[in-house]
């Protein structure tokens, strides 16, 4: 399961910033990842993998590409925003023997989508 958290950028709320580490109020730094486990998350965005449902005709779990996706393959995934909407930002997956597809949307940005991507290719 992949997990991750963006913050949007404080000075213009539609065009997101990322950070390992911000700067904390008495002028220590402290990480990200850190303030969303210990929920002083304010202003970041949760996002992680979303879970695939069992399909009892096909005996398998999946996930709904909308048909971007053509071949079952273990580096398909897809990433939602946590929040309980359920709202996609990034679906990756094969579509033939040699192509993947990457949808992407807000909070990511091209760059990010991409680093994302390629993580599912190590080995």
């Amino acid at each position: 399961m992949v997990q991750c958290c963006v913050q949007r950028d404080r000075s213009d709320k539609r065009s997101p910033t990322y950070h390992m580490f911000e700067e904390v109020e008495d002028g220590r730094k402290g990480s990200v990842l850190q303030k969303m486990k210990n929920n002083q998350g304010a202003g970041l965005i949760k996002l992680e993998t979303k879970l695939p449902a069992w399909d009892e005709e096909k005996r398998a779990y999946v996930l709904d590409f909308n048909g971007r996706v053509k071949k079952g393959s273990v580096k398909n995934f897809q990433i939602v925003c946590s929040d309980g909407l359920d709202e996609l930002v990034i679906q990756f997956g094969r579509a033939d023997e040699d192509r993947f597809v990457l949808d992407y949307s807000s909070p990511l940005c091209a760059l990010h989508a991409f680093a994302i991507a390629l993580s599912c290719f190590d080995e």
